[in-house]
């Protein structure tokens, strides 16, 4: 923080920072954006934009993971007007044991590797 003196009457006045940063923040509120438009937009990894900002990368992660959670998912009306929401690709694991919608079904009683949690007395 810069500290001014007057040099006619010694009055010392500090420079305004609130504007640059929250109070007690390890990173302005530019480096928070460009960090996260770095990860979101342009798929940089933490460790580039940790490197990018000259901080450690549990330093990076925790304001990007704050200021990502502040932008973009506190925001109450971000799906305003959105009215379908389409999905490209996903991932789905494959289990043999798995007993949800469109798996397969479960293995026979007398199975000898059929899971205890398939086994149901009746």
């Amino acid at each position: 923080m810069r500290r001014y003196r007057c040099s006619g009457c010694g009055y010392v006045w500090r420079q305004d920072t609130t504007a640059a940063a929250e109070p007690r923040a390890k990173l302005s509120r530019r480096a928070l954006r460009w960090a996260l438009e770095g990860i979101v937009v342009q798929h940089l990894s933490v460790a580039r934009v940790a490197e990018g900002l000259g901080v450690a990368w549990d330093t990076a992660n925790d304001a990007v993971l704050a200021e990502g959670k502040r932008v973009l998912i506190d925001e109450e009306h971000r799906f305003e007007g959105v009215k379908v929401v389409g999905v490209d690709e996903h991932v789905w694991r494959w289990s043999p044991w798995t007993d949800s919608p469109g798996s397969r079904p479960p293995p026979p009683k007398n199975c000898p590797t059929r899971p205890r949690s398939w086994i149901r007395s009746t």
